[in-house]
């Protein structure tokens, strides 16, 4: 039996993911606050199919939202024209557990689903202050398109090419 998993959540699943997203608004690297992403943002993930768990061991490591489409779209950014775009939100890890390159693994695969898929470029906003994710997207080979604000923060849009 493999001892890793990498699935869609479902409605069982939203207390402990609470717990993992609470844990992660509570560590002081994270840009996240009590205001996002709230429960509201997770039972909606849940019920489009969007968020996927990766477990080790049966025990809950992290989390990662792959939207169905280009939840970007909207903003007009100027990334590469490409077929199928889709974008990735809330990418996630146990605090406790950070730094043994699991947000790397989560991101390989969440990769993986979107090509499963036909997507050929994934798109992300990464907050400028949080170096550790602007730097394991950098590593994983996205590149900035552009930076810009959105509600009062800065972000740099990324894009890879699947």
């Amino acid at each position: 039996m493999d001892s890793i998993l990498f699935r869609p959540a479902v409605a069982a699943d939203a207390d402990a993911v609470w717990a993992l997203w609470h844990a992660c608004i509570q560590d002081e690297a994270s840009c996240w606050t009590r205001a996002y992403p709230t429960r509201e943002i997770l039972q909606n993930d849940i019920n489009h199919g969007w968020l996927y768990l990766y477990l080790e061991h049966g025990k809950l490591i992290g989390t990662v939202t792959l939207l169905s489409t280009d939840g970007l779209s909207s903003f007009a950014l100027p990334f590469r024209q490409t077929v199928l775009p889709r974008s990735f939100t809330r990418l996630c890890v146990s605090p406790p557990l950070q730094g043994r390159c699991l947000g790397r693994e989560i991101l390989r695969r969440c990769e993986a689903e979107a090509a499963r898929a036909g997507t050929t470029a994934l798109h992300l906003l990464c907050d400028i202050h949080n170096q550790k994710a602007g730097a394991l997207f950098r590593h994983a080979g996205y590149q900035t398109a552009v930076e810009f604000a959105l509600d009062g923060e800065q972000f740099w849009a990324m894009e890879k090419l699947l």
